[in-house]
């Protein structure tokens, strides 16, 4: 992804699986969102019917694991990677995947 990242140009950047995992149909509904000012807009599972138990108890430990990691930043469960992001937010990812600096020193600073 952070290659990627590194080589997109456009004013904003969607974020999918290959596997088409996540709907793409909701990228027009994600656009309109960043039309309106949002910087950074994700997609939030509302379920995860169809996985099995241990998926989704993997899942909860992911997020719960997460969380207690990153105490200072607040990542919403069952988001994953399916997310538009402004270019701006693409430079600061950037940023930190080209320097030996902090992610927190990177989106603030």
């Amino acid at each position: 992804m952070i290659a990627g990242l590194d080589q997109v140009t456009g004013d904003a950047t969607v974020i999918i699986d290959a596997d088409l995992q996540d709907p793409p149909e909701l990228i027009p509904k994600m656009i309109k969102f960043w039309e309106q000012g949002y910087n950074d807009v994700y997609a939030k599972r509302n379920s995860r019917e169809g996985e099995t138990w241990i998926k989704k108890l993997t899942a909860w430990g992911y997020y719960w694991l997460l969380k207690k990691m990153t105490p200072l930043i607040t990542i919403p469960r069952d988001t994953g990677d399916f997310r538009l992001l402004d270019k701006r937010c693409v430079e600061a990812l950037n940023k930190c995947a080209n320097q030996n600096v902090t992610p927190r020193a990177c989106l603030v600073g």
